[in-house]
């Protein structure tokens, strides 16, 4: 996670939008929480925010930025 922040700082996109996300459902239709996929150069990125802390991130339909997402205490970086 470190070496993700370290990027994202060098790179200059904290205030960047994270467009592409999606929802963790199971089978019975729970929301489990949050996955934002962020590009940078030509490497995919995988941060998973767990259910409750992603509906504030995606409440009335507004796009969080990196940096509200990185803030995140449990947010997890998929390797």
């Amino acid at each position: 996670m470190e070496r993700f922040i370290k990027l994202v700082n060098q790179k200059g996109m904290l205030s960047q939008l994270a467009t592409d996300f999606s929802l963790i459902v199971d089978d019975k239709q729970h929301v489990h929480g949050c996955i934002f996929n962020i590009r940078i150069d030509a490497k995919s990125f995988k941060l998973v925010v767990a259910s409750p802390a992603h509906e504030a991130l995606i409440e009335n339909d507004r796009t969080p930025t990196i940096q509200e997402i990185i803030r995140i205490k449990d947010v997890m970086l998929l390797g």
